[in-house]
Formats: structure tokens, C-alpha cells, sequence
């Protein structure tokens, strides 16, 4: 599978029955000015597994609660991983089955009755089965070579997506968006991320093997953090809407086509589709203009130029134009979507 699921933050409040028993790192409680209780909640405590590997799990109360990566547990590394379905089957088997809690399920949204109601928050939608509050949608991707990752990451530093900002952290990571909102996508060079993430004591002959493999395969990963408000737009909140075909085809609609297949003007852009003084604009942003730093139009007018720019052509100017990152637009590299080989282990 080449589109996998690396992070989740999934929960389920099981209203009828008993209290379940706790699994919890610790306790905090409140207190008001008269000293009297006013309440206690339980942390979070890690489910490990080897290599160095582990989840959070929180049971208190009603509630059961998971964030992490579960797929990751007791494996070396996350080249690959696995389906969202898979996923909450590791969790069910490895996670919450060895402590005795309920296992997670999926039931349609419906009304609660008031007096329940009031244990979940003001929210009047809810769910009897879990619910998923954030979600990592992940793609590798070869482009034949690290020389030729290097230079698609180049390009993708050009590349704007709607409503967020973009920024670089190094040279081989790129972020649009950031963390805690709607959405981030992140796209880096896998190869990097794992030296830089994988501590030298535990490194071992698998690292090396998979991060050979990934330089030599140019190996560059894109990966969307899907927030809950945007995954209940999407009617992806509680775990019997969610399947990997709807992750798949939002991953799509919201990273592989606005990253890697723009709009493409062989003949130059079609600079007559613009207003006049948003052409003027662009123009200047063409030939290396700061059009903020240089003065040419003040911050609110840039942000109406470049919705205009980005609507009509799918180009950012709200940067200084890097020409350095000009070869990798002209260069032709067509990233290709990985299966997992043969010789990976993907031990569930």
C-alpha cells in the first residue's frame, strides 16, 4: 500500500456501565481558593514496545483514549506503514486488549440525552463509537536518486497550496500550514528524517539497509496532519465514516494534485486572464521583486494580488522569488508513488 496512516488521536467514551479501570501516567486535580475538590483528571501513560517504540493511552472515567503511532510499535522503523483499518485493529490487539479496556467500535452519529450530553461538552452531534481528532495521512514517493530529490524538493519550495502559508525548515523539509490548525502538509527527504530521528545507539544494519534504500530511490515523503474541524467537514469524524478509499481521495484532492500536478503554461502564463494591476504585480514578481520589502504595494493589497495570482495561475508571490530553485522547474522529475518492496517487513 502506498498510502498509509502514521499518526492518530482516536478516543471513545462508553457511557453505559461502570467507571473502567485506570490506566494513567498520573493524576492532576483542582482545587479552588477554599481548598475544596473541585476535580481530577487522569495523563497520559506510554504502552511501549521495542525499538525504542510506544503510544499514549489515557483510560479514565468513561473514556478511553490513544494518540500515537501505532503502526510504528515494535518495528525499527516507519518507511511504510499501514491502512487506517489496520491501524485500528494493531490498537484493539496491542494496545488496549493487554490492559483490559473495551475495544474501539464504530456506531453512527446520533442525539444523546441531555443528561449524557453534558459529560461530552456543548457539541449536540455525537458519537456512541470512537471518534477520530486527528489523523496523518502519508505518501513515499521515488524520484530515481538523492541528487533528483534534492532538486524536486527545490520545486516543491516553489509550489503554494490554498489558505495556508508555506515555510522551510533546512533543505530537505517544507511545511504548508502549521501545527494545530486545519491542516499541515509536510514534505521531506525520508533519508534525512531518519538520521536526524533515530538515535545513534539503537542505529542497525535494518537502519542502514532502509536508508541506503531511500537515497538511492530519492525517496522524498508527503504527508498531510488532518485536524478534527477538517475532518468533520469531510465527514470523516467517527470511526464508521472513515475508510482508507475516503483518506486516499482527499490526500489527492488536497496534497498529490496541487503539489505535483499544477497547472502547467508551456507557452508562459497566460498573463491576459489577470487584472491589470495584479498583472503588473506579477510581472515584477517575475523578475525577483520583494513586492512587500521593496515597497510596491502595501500588505493588504499583496494578500488580494496573490488570491487573484494563486485562482487564476496556482503561483504564490507572497515571497521574494528564489531563482535558485529555478533548475528543478525545468528539469523533468516525475515522483513516483511506492509500493512496499518485497524485502520490507510490515510485521502487524
Amino acid at each position: 500500500m502506498s498510502t498509509f496512516i502514521d499518526w492518530i488521536n482516536v478516543l471513545q467514551n462508553h457511557l453505559e456501565g461502570e467507571p473502567l479501570k485506570p490506566v494513567c501516567g498520573g493524576y492532576l486535580t483542582r482545587e479552588n481558593k477554599e481548598y475544596q475538590h473541585e476535580w481530577t483528571v487522569g495523563t497520559f501513560d506510554r504502552h511501549e514496545g521495542s525499538f525504542d517504540t510506544s503510544v499514549s493511552l489515557r483510560a479514565f472515567g468513561n473514556t478511553v483514549e490513544v494518540r500515537g503511532n501505532p503502526g510504528r510499535l515494535c518495528r525499527p522503523d516507519n518507511l511504510f506503514n499501514h491502512s487506517f483499518e489496520q491501524t485500528i485493529d494493531i490498537i484493539n490487539r496491542r494496545v488496549l486488549a493487554p490492559h483490559g479496556l473495551p475495544m474501539y467500535s464504530a456506531a453512527p452519529a446520533r442525539w444523546i440525552e441531555a443528561d449524557k450530553r453534558s459529560q461530552l461538552g456543548a457539541s449536540s452531534r455525537l458519537y456512541p463509537g470512537a471518534t477520530v481528532s486527528m489523523l496523518h495521512v502519508t505518501r513515499n514517493y521515488a524520484t530515481g536518486g538523492r541528487k533528483e530529490g534534492m532538486e524536486f524538493m527545490n520545486y516543491l519550495g516553489t509550489q503554494s497550496l490554498s489558505n495556508v502559508k508555506r515555510s522551510r525548515a533546512g533543505a530537505t523539509t517544507i511545511n504548508w500550514g502549521k501545527k494545530g490548525g486545519r491542516k499541515m502538509v509536510k514534505a521531506y527527504l525520508k533519508a534525512d528524517e531518519m538520521k536526524a530521528h533515530v538515535k545513534s545507539k539503537l542505529w542497525t544494519s535494518e537502519h542502514e539497509r532502509v536508508y541506503q534504500f531511500c537515497n538511492d530511490v530519492g525517496l522524498v515523503r508527503l504527508e498531510i496532519e488532518l485536524g478534527r474541524k477538517l475532518l468533520e467537514e469531510n465527514g470523516l469524524r467517527g470511526l464508521g465514516e472513515i475508510t482508507m478509499g475516503k483518506l486516499i481521495k482527499l490526500f489527492d484532492e488536497k496534497v498529490e494534485g496541487p503539489l505535483l500536478h499544477p497547472q502547467q503554461y508551456e507557452d508562459g502564463y497566460p498573463l491576459d486572464r489577470l487584472s491589470r494591476k495584479v498583472r503588473l504585480a506579477f510581472v515584477a514578481w517575475e523578475k525577483g521583486v520583494d513586492l512587500l520589502g521593496d515597497n510596491f504595494c502595501s500588505r493588504a493589497t499583496l494578500y488580494r494580488y496573490a488570491t487573484e495570482v494563486r485562482e487564476v495561475l496556482g503561483v504564490s508571490i507572497m515571497e521574494k522569488r528564489d531563482f535558485r530553485t529555478l533548475p528543478a522547474r525545468y528539469k523533468v522529475i516525475k515522483p513516483v508513488a511506492l509500493e512496499v518492496p518485497d524485502w520490507y517487513a510490515m510485521a502487524a
